[in-house]
């Protein structure tokens, strides 16, 4: 009783955010804190009443984000469908949410409409596609797309794919002390020259050269793991497969 309380409360000061004292806010946040750690140690009783709470609590968030999907998805998904994922991966980033690694909601600020806009994407590239599969003369298309997992599998690929060639192009952008990292980028990840010879036409050693593939190959792993169209995951060893279907993390 004394939790439905405390998330009535954080409902009343969530609703009055254009009038609440900056004590009040920092209450909220002391709520919503207390939610997550509940989902994540509680009862099954208190994870079904603290994700109901936040839940309602970001549902005008999560309104925002399907209407802005719906209009630029040109009426290839029903706005409910559009909805319902959004809920949907709301909850899964709720249950992938790390506390100490920064407050709910600038996580949930970022990463929600970051993976929606994936999802879209997805959504897009997949309307034009069935349009070439559902013609009569499936001899027009690829027979490699005549069924649903081999399409999903093929959307995943092509935008995890894409988001790779941007994570690593904007890796070579970052400043650096020299331009290695950059030739790094471009010639070992997006392109097939090895180590060698990447370091014997730039003149420097090979160690130096295998020590910024390895550093970026460890910013691949948190890049992998938090993709949403990424089959893989962070463990001891390395980036393994995820044994789960997409969009369960």
């Amino acid at each position: 009783m004394e939790e439905q309380a405390c998330y009535k409360e954080g409902m009343s000061i969530s609703r009055n955010f254009e009038h609440r004292e900056e004590k009040e806010t920092r209450k909220l946040y002391d709520i919503i804190k207390r939610a997550i750690v509940l989902i994540q140690t509680g009862t099954p009783y208190e994870r079904e009443k603290a994700t109901y709470f936040l839940t309602e609590l970001f549902e005008p968030y999560i309104r925002k984000i399907s209407n802005k999907l719906f209009r630029n998805l040109h009426g290839a998904q029903d706005y409910f469908d559009i909805l319902q994922e959004t809920y949907t991966m709301f909850l899964t980033l709720l249950n992938k949410y790390k506390p100490e690694v920064s407050a709910f909601s600038y996580y949930i600020g970022i990463m929600l409409p970051q993976h929606m806009n994936r999802w879209a994407e997805k959504e897009l590239v997949y309307s034009n596609i069935n349009t070439l599969i559902d013609v009569d003369e499936y001899s027009l298309a690829d027979p490699s797309f005549k069924n649903a997992a081999a399409v999903s599998d093929y959307l995943n690929a092509y935008v995890l794919t894409r988001e790779y060639q941007e994570f690593i192009k904007k890796r070579a952008e970052r400043q650096s002390r020299s331009g290695t990292v950059s030739q790094v980028c471009y010639r070992y990840f997006l392109g097939s020259d090895s180590c060698s010879e990447i370091a014997r036409d730039l003149g420097i050693s090979y160690h130096a050269v295998y020590e910024i593939i390895g550093k970026i190959k460890k910013e691949l792993q948190q890049f992998f793991y938090a993709n949403a169209f990424s089959g893989c995951i962070i463990s001891s060893t390395g980036i393994v497969q995820k044994d789960v279907t997409f969009g369960q993390y």
